[in-house]
C-alpha cells in the first residue's frame, strides 16, 4: 500500500503567543506545510503441514516526512523558596 499527506499549520500555530501556566508558546510565521508519504509492502503465506498450521509474514516499510513540526521544550528553571511555619499548640 502507498498513501500521502499534507498538513497546513494552522492559524494559532503561524500567529498567536500565548502562555499556559508555565509553558510559553511561540508563533512561527514561517512554517510551511508538514507533506509526507509512506509505503508498505508485505508477504502473507498460510503454513499447513500435517496437523500444524501457521502464517509466515514478511513486511517492509518507508515512511518519508517534510517540513515536520515537532514540539520542543525550553525549561526556565525557577526556584522557589518556602518557609514553613512550626506551630506547637499546647
Amino acid at each position: 500500500s502507498i498513501g500521502q499527506g499534507i498538513r497546513f499549520p494552522s492559524v494559532a500555530e503561524r500567529f498567536v503567543s500565548t502562555s499556559v501556566g508555565g509553558l510559553i508558546i511561540f508563533k512561527n510565521p514561517n512554517l510551511n506545510p508538514e507533506k509526507g508519504w509512506a509505503a508498505e509492502l508485505g508477504y502473507k503465506q498460510i503454513l499447513k503441514l500435517g496437523d500444524w498450521k501457521g502464517y509466515f509474514d514478511v513486511s517492509g516499510f518507508i515512511n518519508q516526512y517534510s517540513n515536520m513540526v515537532e514540539l520542543h521544550l525550553e525549561f526556565i528553571i525557577q526556584i522557589r523558596l518556602f518557609y514553613k511555619l512550626r506551630i506547637r499548640m499546647k
